[in-house]
């Protein structure tokens, strides 16, 4: 996973208080990126958190997403290598209080493998 260098916002809300967003609360690993996608699709808020993490762009990069809360944690773990942004704070709380909010995106390194036969 790769966090983008910088919070996207110092404050914004979830969205769509009181709205269930059915598919968009997994907190399993690599649950972000269909999370991010099922809020976007179910809420029509604007400048919601799932929507700043989804129309960010860096690098020529477009594949940004909110972290699921597993995500998240394996981020706090290598907060050293990420900028120690993260407090490593999980709790519960209301989708209508502004909070921060950093995009990630996850990205597969390809090794090449050759072999000779002899």
């Amino acid at each position: 996973m790769e966090a983008a260098p910088e919070d996207q916002t110092e404050g914004v809300s979830w969205g769509c208080y009181s709205t269930l967003l059915p598919g968009a609360y997994g907190v399993q690993v690599n649950a972000g990126p269909q999370n991010t996608g099922n809020a976007v699709a179910g809420c029509a808020d604007a400048g919601h958190a799932a929507k700043l993490a989804n129309n960010y762009w860096l690098n020529g990069y477009n594949d940004w997403y909110l972290p699921s809360k597993d995500e998240l944690n394996l981020m706090y773990q290598q907060r050293e290598q990420l900028g120690s942004f993260a407090d490593g704070t999980q709790d519960a709380t209301r989708k209508y209080l502004p909070q921060r909010v950093r995009a990630i995106r996850s990205f597969l390194m390809m090794v090449s493998l050759s072999c000779s036969l002899a």
